[in-house]
């Protein structure tokens, strides 16, 4: 059974990140921006990482938004 794509929006420092993980039973989230499109996940010991960025020439604050997802999933 194919599992529907969770989608959200959140704000990490006043700039808005339309966020898609493919499956949640997947640490990968993939975030668009106007400028850019870039992916994150969660490495084995739990660290937020940088996986891809495309047509992004901002520095992107992988840390906040990681802490952010982690709000949003565990529902706070």
């Amino acid at each position: 059974m194919k599992k529907n794509m969770n989608s959200f929006k959140i704000t990490v420092d006043g700039t808005m990140y339309n966020v898609e993980q493919p499956s949640p039973d997947y640490n990968i989230f993939y975030l668009n921006r106007k400028r850019g499109t870039f992916c994150m996940s969660k490495s084995k010991d739990s660290k937020w990482i940088l996986d891809l960025a495309i047509n992004n020439n901002h520095a992107i604050p992988v840390d906040s938004i990681g802490a952010v997802i982690d709000q949003y999933i565990k529902g706070e």
